[in-house]
């Protein structure tokens, strides 16, 4: 198979300075270990993600306000200063686990909060696109942390057979500050008849930008790997993180299933 390709869970765009959030919970709405928007809870990671979505919140309101967004007596100070947060056991809780914690790094927050035994590292090896393609055979859609977050080139082409829009990032396209996206995809192989998969770059990855969440962004391996870095506090060769569908957590996950769409 010179691809795969999974479909993720429709995203409401992100709001403020969160990227890791947004990536996180549209990986863990796909392992079915959180509910979409108007779902009943799930039996899951529902609970603890909503004392991460309070920490995401606090962050948030202080980033727009100027605030240091890193510091944990100042988020403890925003978590406690809630109108709800004397009826809100989640939010309690969260003000507890942050003065736990020693820094603020996205993967320390997902490591306190969801717990490590939903969270695999990703190696990718070798390194090259079929590399990312046993990853995703592996573990399903992953999480990435880049150093420059992509802007695509020209206008993004609609695909009418999925709705989304399609848009090439050039390696001359990686620009700004660091990011957190989903690769969800990876394709080797000759032209491909299909336009959605047609470009110069004949490997390719597929990702999901929590900014443009209808947008499918591809680019050459070559030119997403000179950007990737190792989400802290993570160290070595690690370059993202998947969650753990392995049972008991999420037997009737979209991975496990089957619902990967090969790329012929």
């Amino acid at each position: 198979m010179p691809g795969i390709r999974f479909d993720l869970p429709n995203q409401n765009p992100q709001k403020g300075p969160t990227c890791w959030y947004y990536s996180l919970k549209v990986i863990l709405r796909f392992h079915n270990l959180i509910s979409p928007p108007g779902a009943a809870p799930g039996p899951n990671l529902h609970d603890k993600w909503r004392r991460l979505h309070h920490v995401r919140q606090a962050i948030t309101q202080l980033r727009r306000e100027g605030l240091d967004s890193n510091d944990i007596t100042t988020i403890q100070n925003r978590l406690s200063g809630n109108f709800h947060f004397h009826r809100d056991p989640h939010l309690k809780q969260a003000m507890s686990i942050a003065g736990k914690m020693g820094g603020t790094t996205r993967m320390n927050f997902v490591q306190e909060l969801i717990g490590l035994e939903y969270i695999r590292q990703i190696n990718i090896a070798p390194w090259d696109t079929s590399g990312v393609i046993e990853a995703l055979q592996k573990n399903g859609p992953f999480y990435i942390s880049v150093d420059k977050a992509p802007h695509g080139h020209g206008m993004p082409k609609h695909d009418p057979q999925t709705g989304y829009h399609v848009c090439r990032v050039k390696p001359g396209h990686f620009t700004g500050g660091a990011h957190a996206m989903v690769v969800f995809g990876a394709w080797q192989g000759v032209q491909h008849r299909n336009p959605q998969y047609r470009s110069p770059d004949l490997e390719r990855v597929y990702f999901w930008n929590p900014n443009n969440p209808t947008t499918i962004y591809y680019s050459s391996f070559d030119a997403l790997s000179a950007h990737l870095g190792t989400p802290a506090p993570f160290r070595g060769n690690t370059v993202g993180v998947a969650v753990s569908c392995d049972e008991p957590h999420s037997a009737d996950c979209a991975h496990i299933t089957g619902a990967a769409i090969a790329i012929p």
